[in-house]
């Protein structure tokens, strides 16, 4: 294994990483709005 690839493979991670988050904190905010227009009505 090189650095080069080591610092490849640890870049992809991060960016999967973010992926993963963001994708969850979109869900969480819609369901948190969908929460809220429920209790709101």
């Amino acid at each position: 294994m090189t650095l080069a690839l080591v610092l490849a493979l640890v870049l992809v991670l991060a960016l999967v990483l973010v992926l993963v988050l963001v994708l969850v904190l979109a869900l969480a905010l819609v369901l948190v709005l969908v929460l809220v227009e429920r209790c709101t009505r």
